[in-house]
């Protein structure tokens, strides 16, 4: 399988500023989504799943729209590297749901991955219509300070807001099962939830919601982005903590990275290939990795051969 971005980000900022399918909403950067997507599985004989995000957009449209963090006493423009329309907004569900549905017209591919992008903090979202449905509908205090001075309701407020999420990225699913009525799902998910499920109230996700709205659930298995001390411990805890919940080890796609972003090298090949033998000897049915950089070969083409099976067609 290869998750196929779909969204073009020059900046690497993690936000969507063009897209590469033709769409109401955003500029096209260039309409090459469908013919790569077809190519990789008529020619590589894999699955493409479109990967985008799901509120992470550059778009021209009222501030209102965008998730609120609550900073110096009042909410705010959030100062998250991800630029979110916030999914309390129906205008901005729409807009996304939109996008979504224009992917599925113009593109064919096997599924969804949604993006990292899905998060919010502990002092997000304060938008109005973010609190008012917090009062109104999930029967909580409309009050951000009433709300962070309980443990209690801090953790509540964050359950409920990862269970919103879910439920929009069902939306967003659905509008692409219109027209591609077999795809399946993928959520970018990040370590830390997993292994400390405490962090729920910073991130506004965990492994069991996950697990009952999409197929796959791709967690972020990078020990040196996490500067992790001891690379093969933190690995073996991730698995571990994985097959401690019931069917997790089913779901659960192992992201190896294939770059040390904190040096801006490769990892070398002994080291990838020893993850990727760590994890499938303690379990692990789903591996990949990220990036992939075919410029340069990395990781390297005739080392992935022989540590993944050959792909069959459909």
């Amino acid at each position: 399988t290869v998750f196929l971005q779909a969204f073009s980000d020059p900046d690497g900022d993690g936000n969507a500023d063009k897209l590469y399918f033709p769409n109401r909403h955003l500029p096209v950067r260039r309409d090459l989504f469908n013919h790569v997507a077809l190519q990789l599985r008529s020619k590589a004989g894999v699955r493409v799943y479109a990967w985008l995000p799901m509120m992470a957009y550059k778009a021209d449209v009222p501030v209102k729209w965008y998730v609120k963090e609550w900073r110096d006493g009042e909410p705010q423009m959030s100062r998250h590297i991800y630029t979110r329309l916030s999914p309390f907004n129906p205008e901005a569900r729409q807009y996304v749901g939109e996008i979504y549905e224009d992917l599925a017209k113009h593109c064919d591919f096997n599924g969804i991955l949604f993006h990292d992008d899905g998060i919010l903090s502990d002092y997000e979202d304060v938008s109005p219509l973010a609190m008012d449905y917090t009062a109104k509908v999930w029967g909580m205090p409309a009050d951000f300070n009433t709300i962070h001075a309980s443990p209690e309701l801090r953790l509540r407020w964050a359950q409920h807001k990862n269970e919103l999420m879910g439920q929009f990225t069902d939306y967003l699913a659905d509008r692409v099962r219109f027209y591609r009525p077999y795809i399946k799902t993928a959520r970018n998910f990040y370590s830390l939830p997993l292994l400390k499920p405490y962090s729920e109230e910073w991130y506004a996700q965990s492994f069991p919601t996950f697990m009952k709205h999409y197929d796959y659930v791709a967690v972020e298995a990078m020990p040196f982005m996490e500067e992790a001390e001891n690379a093969n411990q933190w690995l073996t805890e991730l698995v571990q903590k994985t097959a401690a919940v019931p069917g997790g080890l089913d779901k659960m796609v192992f992201e190896l990275q294939a770059v040390d972003w904190r040096t801006q090298k490769d990892i070398p090949m002994p080291t990838f290939v020893g993850q990727f033998e760590l994890l499938k000897k303690l379990g692990a049915k789903h591996i990949g990795y990220y990036p992939d950089n075919v410029f340069h070969d990395q990781p390297k083409l005739d080392e992935l051969k022989k540590i993944f099976p050959v792909a069959k067609k459909d």
